[in-house]
């Protein structure tokens, strides 16, 4: 059976001890980060230009990214049990 880079991440994950608390509070950082950003954004393309807001907008989509990846790792671990 062929395995996935996501299970792989999960099992790194309860190989360290990770519980799936561990990643909703990341999550909820990655969320609080988020909303920073898309005000940032929000300013920076008022005062400045849509090309200047292109900065903060992709940090802010990585942080977006890495909110839906922790949300679903604590899912899967909460699945398992952990």
């Amino acid at each position: 059976m062929k395995q996935s880079f996501f299970n792989d991440v999960i099992y790194g994950a309860v190989r360290e001890g990770k519980s799936s608390k561990q990643f909703r509070m990341a999550a909820q950082g990655w969320d609080d980060i988020f909303w920073y950003l898309l005000v940032v954004v929000s300013v920076v393309w008022f005062f400045a230009s849509w090309k200047w807001a292109l900065i903060p907008d992709a940090y802010a989509l990585f942080t977006l990214i890495q909110r839906i990846n922790s949300t679903r790792l604590a899912n899967a671990l909460d699945r398992i049990g952990r």
